[in-house]
């Protein structure tokens, strides 16, 4: 008799195996872990990731985890999209944020694009956690707020965080074209470092040294000092 995905799971926490070694176990019983379900708690940034961001101080990146929680940034990112330290931790979701936040909206120079693409993102979550209590809460709330959020979600599109570049409207510095991309960690695939960037001597180029130095004289605080 083969043991179910749920019996596994629970063999996993009692010999309190990590993630590759629950893969394995997993592997050895032909089972697929593909909609695990998450560990309880919230994610924390992996400590290699926060040491990236302290040092990334002419390139604006944020972390995300699962759901598009943002879990760390640089003071950079805080001055390019929102100050992230004044939103509360339980709403500090990247995808709500599209949606729900005005200064978010006016952005993107595309924002509707921006949005489809968040939309797809959260899909590809659900797919992957289709129990995570805190995803179906997230999406039945933006379902219920957001008319053009729930047209999108019944398109049934999935997107991966990749590469691509943005046109943002940004309120200090003027248009700002970037090019963003996206790389997971090995040490927990579901955290991702996204960071935006220019071609040097390239008119955005020059204007985030202004951004930067206008957010050193703002106090705008990276993840890390906060604690």
């Amino acid at each position: 008799m083969q043991a179910s995905a749920p019996v596994l799971d629970v063999i996993a926490r009692v010999l309190h195996l990590d993630d590759d070694e629950r893969g394995y176990l997993f592997q050895l019983a032909g089972k697929t872990t593909t909609a695990r379900t998450r560990r309880h708690g919230r994610q924390k940034v992996q400590p290699q990731l926060q040491r990236v961001l302290d040092d990334l101080t002419a390139t604006p990146a944020i972390v995300q985890g699962w759901r598009g929680d943002i879990l760390a940034w640089n003071a950079l990112a805080a001055a390019l999209v929102i100050d992230f330290s004044r939103i509360p931790e339980k709403h500090r979701n990247y995808p709500r944020l599209i949606f729900t936040d005005p200064a978010m909206r006016g952005l993107y120079a595309d924002w509707e694009g921006s949005a489809r693409i968040a939309v797809a993102q959260v899909r590809m979550e659900a797919a992957k956690y289709p129990e995570d209590p805190r995803l179906i809460e997230l999406v039945g709330e933006l379902s219920t707020r957001d008319k053009q959020f729930a047209q999108w979600w019944g398109d049934h599109r999935v997107a991966a965080r990749t590469v691509g570049t943005k046109t943002l409207n940004h309120p200090v510095v003027g248009e700002l074209v970037l090019d963003w991309d996206t790389l997971t960690a090995n040490t927990d695939p579901d955290q991702h470092l996204t960071v935006w960037t220019a071609a040097p001597g390239s008119p955005t180029h020059e204007q985030l040294r202004i951004l930067a130095s206008w957010a050193s004289d703002q106090n705008m605080s990276p993840s890390s000092s906060l604690r």
